[in-house]
């Protein structure tokens, strides 16, 4: 039974089919006898049609309610995913409003979820002079060009600049149409800190092997004097 129209329809149907063929079958020449043993076929053949419909709407239902749920489900571990991920996640509109906006990145910038929802992100989360060089970046991925390893400075808790390593891809509906796009970060703050703290602590180490170099050299000359004044302090002078 191909289902092809609303249930409420198909009954509709049906029961239309139903009354104008008895009505068809009465106005015919076959005696009373065949006529009513016509009827009473054609309405078990109806009652039977219907029975499989209405076998086939529940089975419908039930695939649906069921792929709804196992939808609804992916869902449910699909929003666990992206707000437990150790990466800020944030989805974007075309405009740059904030729709989307993990955990993470509420830590990252020191703003909530709720807070953040409806923001213009680079006017609200980035410090005014990546404003241009962000923007730009931006217009590439909605024309479709995906960007790896971008880093730039994004404004933390209490104002404090944090540094993001992050990438983005564009987004897009089942029409084609591009919606937005999504960005996927991480804090590297600690890490840069780190590796300027250990650059630090090399330049120190160079500067004191070449202020002890220095002191070598000079020591070496002032040795021979400090020498020779001995021996011409000490230097008997004849009568």
């Amino acid at each position: 039974v191909q289902i092809n129209l609303p249930q409420q329809y198909m009954f509709r149907a049906m029961a239309v089919i139903r009354e104008d063929v008895a009505a068809a079958l009465k106005k015919g020449a076959a005696p009373a006898t065949d006529l009513d043993l016509t009827l009473i076929s054609f309405h078990k053949l109806m009652d039977l049609e219907l029975a499989i419909m209405l076998h086939s709407y529940k089975q419908h239902s039930e695939d649906q309610l069921q792929s709804m749920q196992r939808l609804a489900s992916m869902g449910r571990v699909s929003d666990s995913l992206i707000s437990t991920v150790g990466s800020g996640i944030i989805a974007l509109s075309v405009e740059g409003r904030v729709e989307e906006w993990n955990r993470e990145a509420e830590r990252i910038h020191g703003c909530s979820r709720t807070e953040a929802i409806g923001k213009d992100y680079l006017r609200d989360f980035l410090p005014l002079e990546e404003h241009v060089r962000v923007g730009q970046e931006f217009v590439q991925i909605l024309a479709g060009t995906d960007v790896r390893g971008c880093e730039n400075l994004v404004l933390g808790p209490d104002g404090a600049m944090r540094s993001l390593l992050w990438n983005a891809t564009r987004l897009v509906d089942d029409e084609g149409e591009v919606t937005g796009l999504v960005m996927v970060g991480q804090d590297i703050t600690e890490r840069k800190n780190a590796q300027q703290g250990a650059a630090r602590a090399q330049k120190m180490e160079s500067i004191g092997m070449l202020a002890a170099g220095v002191a070598h050299e000079v020591n070496n000359p002032l040795a021979g004097l400090a020498a020779c004044c001995t021996a011409l302090r000490n230097r008997t002078v004849p009568e």
